[in-house]
């Protein structure tokens, strides 16, 4: 059994496409909007002179977790838990935008309040249990396996609260509950050396491409490793490893619904992904 404390620093930032903004405050009858609709330095490609916001925020949390290991011959079986944490952050929201969107009223406009002020959010991390089984195979070889499960579902969105009365912005997740599967085998050929190999598979708690975000596009994960053990001396250890982790092919679709849904002034997103992870690995043990 143990007692956790989890200090979290988190930062969040990203670009405000102030044009599409100046566009509907034109519409809405903002005064000086239609200025910076009209173009007001905007340019492209890159639009460097769109805005850029950032939400600074950090929090504690207390958790728990505890365990269990039994020998039953030349078995062992272990089991796991570790508690969900909650945090509840609390922080900053700034915010820059461009001269021409500065020299209107939108910032300030009841209906957007993009202004400079405090910011919270409730984050809860996912609860893991685990179930882990050893068995030796003769002298020489053992094989291992463990499944353990994490409970995402306690993290269904992302939302942010502003002090200046700003509509709540909103990432919504919807993760759920998955399993993670592994086996490995170790063979000893001698004193001297231990070989190792395994493989897992590690599932994406984003199961849908409009629930995916650009900003984490997770997908399921497969992996693959190898390794070695080197007894240089009765005090001196090395190992090396290598693992490769293919990532599955995964996508994200968002679609800017209009005023009043979460991807409004969001502009819609089609994108798609591939990627994997090369991992190389050594250390040196001294025991004394």
């Amino acid at each position: 059994m143990g007692v956790n404390r989890q200090h979290l620093d988190a930062e969040l930032t990203q670009a405000v496409d102030f044009f599409t903004l100046c566009t509907a405050g034109t519409f809405l009858g903002i005064p000086g909007a239609i200025n910076c609709a009209a173009g007001g330095g905007f340019s492209q490609p890159n639009n460097p002179n769109d805005g850029k916001a950032k939400v600074t925020a950090k929090g504690d949390a207390w958790g728990y977790n505890g365990g269990i290991l039994a020998q039953l011959g030349e078995t062992r079986v272990g089991l796991a838990y570790r508690s969900k944490m909650k945090y509840k952050l609390d922080g900053t929201f700034d915010i820059t935008a461009p001269p021409s969107v500065q020299q209107s009223s939108l910032q300030t406009d009841s209906r957007f309040r993009l202004v400079d002020s405090g910011a919270s959010t409730d984050v809860t991390l996912p609860a893991t249990a685990s179930v882990s089984v050893y068995q030796n195979v003769g002298s020489a070889w053992a094989v291992m396996a463990d499944v353990t499960r994490t409970y995402w579902s306690v993290l269904p969105e992302l939302r942010i609260k502003f002090d200046s009365g700003q509509q709540d912005q909103v990432i919504t997740l919807n993760l759920k509950d998955v399993n993670r599967y592994s086996l490995g085998v170790t063979y000893k050929p001698n004193q001297s050396w231990v070989l190792r190999t395994g493989i897992a598979l590690d599932r994406s708690p984003v199961t849908s491409a409009a629930d995916r975000t650009p900003r984490l596009p997770d997908s399921d994960r497969r992996w693959l490793a190898l390794g070695a053990g080197w007894r240089a001396s009765a005090s001196l250890n090395f190992d090396f490893a290598y693992t490769h982790i293919k990532l599955e092919n995964s996508s994200v679709q968002k679609t800017d619904g209009g005023v009043g849904t979460e991807n409004a002034f969001r502009g819609n997103l089609s994108v798609d992904y591939k990627g994997s992870v090369q991992i190389f690995s050594a250390q040196a043990r001294w025991t004394f």
